[in-house]
């Protein structure tokens, strides 16, 4: 499926809207962790409060992490979209269907394909599980 020009100009534009919603989303949870790690270390004595502020601060760490990697994916697109195989697969060059294009722009895989890494992925998370031991 190869998308004409005013279909990879219409996907640039929602991608950027994205890119710009998504750095809002980032900085917004940078500042929950610097404003929550100024906090532990200025304010919090109990440790009620100070839990609370570690879990604040996990989830903040994480959000950072997870809209870090969209935006690395996004730019992974708009990099699709210049060499002109945005919406083709990059696994299989199967095209990605229009409907995933329009849930997951961002996405370089089918459905099938992401299917398959994320089972190689969890399987080789899985597999590190044997490679320890645990103390009982």
């Amino acid at each position: 499926m190869a998308l004409d020009e005013k279909e990879r100009a219409i996907f640039r534009l929602i991608l950027e809207k994205m890119k710009v919603q998504i750095l809002k989303r980032k900085n917004s949870a940078y500042r929950t962790v610097v404003e929550s790690t100024k906090h532990l270390r200025e304010q919090v004595n109990d440790e009620g409060e100070r839990s609370e502020v570690n879990s604040r601060l996990a989830v903040s760490i994480g959000l950072n992490e997870t809209f870090g990697q969209v935006l690395q994916k996004i730019e992974d697109a708009f990099e699709r979209i210049n060499r002109g195989v945005f919406g083709d697969c990059a696994g299989c060059d199967w095209p990605i269907p229009l409907a995933r294009l329009v849930v997951v722009p961002y996405e370089g895989l089918c459905v099938e394909c992401k299917s398959s890494e994320e089972l190689v992925s969890g399987a080789a998370i899985s597999g590190l599980a044997g490679k320890f031991e645990f103390e009982e």
